[in-house]
């Protein structure tokens, strides 16, 4: 097991686990769980053995999004935050290797993203999708603008995201947006299932699968990125957003 203080990536069997382990703050999006996802993505691919990545959270969250404690370094180099947050919506797309995501709660903003990037995404019962992004100045980003266009239509992703209203487990199910919902207690068995379930499939059919399903549904996400991309600098060194996310952070410390 490699650990650090927000993420842990271990092994068992033919599963490589990557958990974001920071429940107290409800596991945000920071470098460490970047870099943690990155380095399961690098692992489960140099490795034949290893043929699935499990992306899961602690607590009662899968993760609250991005960081914002660190607004003023995001405004500061925004290109830079927004390359490193594409690069890993691109690693899990690209990955010839499935990538389940095990919702254990709330999924929000670039973590939405993690979710829906994954080729495979259970929930249990209260956990929710959510895209926060505009009360707090920015737009949507982690390639959220298409994967809920595509999975449930632009007007439902319009208003999700317009509005950033919750999207409860069985509203995901129903609108294509994560494939399962199961009891809290039943998680950990439903993954090992499906992990099983993937391990003893040919790993080339798979690949050749994903890389095919994603084209047809997904296949203009790097253009999607990229705007992302060129919209959220934009956003990032606005005023809007700088006061804004200010004061959320602001009201966490209270």
């Amino acid at each position: 097991m490699s650990e650090t203080a927000h993420a842990a990536v271990s092994a068992d069997g033919q599963v490589l686990t990557v958990r974001f382990t920071n429940p107290d703050r409800l596991n945000p999006v920071d470098t460490e769980v970047k870099d943690a996802v990155l380095a399961g993505l690098d692992r489960v691919e140099a490795d034949d053995q290893l043929r699935v990545l499990v992306l899961t959270g602690t607590g009662r969250a899968f993760s609250s999004g991005a960081d914002l404690t660190g607004a003023d370094q995001l405004s500061a180099s925004p290109a830079a935050a927004m390359e490193s947050t594409s690069e890993v919506i691109r690693r899990i797309t690209g990955s010839p290797k499935p990538v389940v995501a095990a919702l254990n709660g709330l999924a929000a903003g670039v973590a939405a993203g993690y979710a829906l990037a994954a080729d495979i995404a259970i929930a249990v019962e209260d956990a929710y999708l959510l895209l926060p992004f505009t009360g707090i100045g920015l737009m949507p980003d982690g390639g959220t603008t298409l994967t809920f266009a595509a999975s449930m239509g632009r007007s439902r992703a319009m208003r999700a995201a317009l509005l950033g209203e919750r999207i409860s487990a069985a509203d995901a199910v129903a609108a294509g947006l994560i494939s399962e919902v199961c009891a809290a207690d039943r998680l950990d068995d439903r993954i090992a299932q499906i992990c099983t379930a993937l391990v003893h499939r040919p790993a080339g059919a798979l690949a050749a699968t994903k890389r095919a399903i994603n084209q047809a549904t997904i296949g203009g996400l790097d253009a999607a990125l990229d705007l992302e991309r060129d919209g959220q600098v934009g956003r990032l060194a606005d005023p809007e957003f700088v006061a804004l996310a200010a004061a959320f952070v602001a009201g966490g410390k209270k």
